[in-house]
């Protein structure tokens, strides 16, 4: 059995819960101030597909969850990454997933000049049993070049 496969199933079940959804985002943009409601959030598609505007490539890639989240009469598109093992290369997928938001937001404001293009921000939330701390190693290898 792939016991961390099992562990993201769960986690994303868990979070498929608005009320979870709304907690978590107060906790962790707003100081456990009750500024997001249930009602605040739609969750949506976390598939994104494009092609490149530059090249002939396209690119699929699966969020773990993705929202349309409204804040004080604005929306924005949270995505949210759960990870149960630390991984450098998390950033990497995150810009991909941020650029995919944008584009087919983009794409859609071409056709339609009223639609409105949304700030996008993912969350990386980190459950796994050890300190993640490859970031650390990967930034303590650069040196400070003095003139």
């Amino acid at each position: 059995m792939d016991f961390n496969n099992l562990f993201d199933i769960c986690i994303y079940n868990y979070f498929l819960n608005h009320e979870r959804l709304a907690d978590l985002l107060n906790v962790i943009l707003f100081d456990g101030q009750d500024t997001v409601s249930v009602q605040d959030i739609l969750i949506l598609d976390s598939n994104a597909s494009a092609s490149l505007l530059t090249g002939n490539k396209t690119i699929k890639r699966v969020r773990d969850h993705l929202l349309l989240v409204s804040i004080d009469d604005q929306q924005c598109i949270i995505g949210l990454e759960h990870q149960s093992y630390a991984d450098k290369d998390i950033f990497q997928r995150i810009m991909e997933y941020d650029y995919l938001s944008y584009l087919r937001q983009y794409n859609v404001y071409k056709r339609n000049a009223y639609e409105k293009i949304n700030g996008v921000m993912t969350l990386a939330i980190y459950y796994g049993e050890k300190k993640w701390k490859s970031w650390m190693k990967d930034y303590s290898k650069t040196k400070t070049i003095r003139t």
